[in-house]
């Protein structure tokens, strides 16, 4: 079996049914993953599986990333998808997954912290059916400072939410 025909194969790492798929749209990202799949890595929550959609990489990218959480054990799929879009590599690697949550990451973002996915476990378990986004903050490392806090109406109507901040139920965006 080459490596393009383990693309479509999902990493042995699957026990159980991730909690929360982080789902990462890649093109030449091979320079950013070390860090974006290390905070990954550093995550002491074990309840999520890593989506890579790749839009045609010509950098090592694939071979870089299935290294990289193969050796971090992270349950991972990668799906080889080119000249795709990034909108296209995040819809199609939310079909991709199986856990109950969706997190999109970019492949030069990184969680900030070893307990982000560990301190929005208790929400996700606890969020009611009606409950379709878990919005958090993001930081913005240029200039510096914190996007995010308090989302109440008149904020949401006056700002957006970042994607790369927020858990998005898996079921609800499906059903769009």
């Amino acid at each position: 079996m080459n490596f393009a025909d383990r693309l479509d194969v999902a990493s042995s790492s699957f026990s159980e049914k991730p909690l929360i798929s982080v789902v990462m749209p890649l093109l030449n990202a091979a320079r950013y993953l070390q860090r974006s799949l290390g905070s990954l890595a550093e995550q002491r929550c074990g309840h999520f599986e890593v989506v890579l959609v790749d839009g045609g990489s010509e950098d090592g990218t694939l071979v870089l990333a299935a290294e990289l959480l193969s050796e971090a054990s992270i349950a991972h799929r990668i799906k080889l998808l080119p000249g795709s879009s990034i909108y296209e590599a995040m819809n199609y690697g939310v079909d991709l997954a199986e856990g109950d949550w969706t997190y999109f990451m970019g492949s030069d973002d990184r969680l900030l912290a070893a307990d982000v996915l560990e301190n929005i476990a208790p929400y996700v378990h606890a969020a009611q059916p009606d409950v379709l986004v878990l919005p958090g903050d993001v930081w913005i490392e240029d200039p510096g400072y914190r996007y995010g806090q308090n989302w109440d109406l008149p904020r949401l109507l006056d700002r957006n939410i970042s994607h790369q901040s927020a858990f998005y139920w898996r079921n609800a965006i499906n059903s769009l």
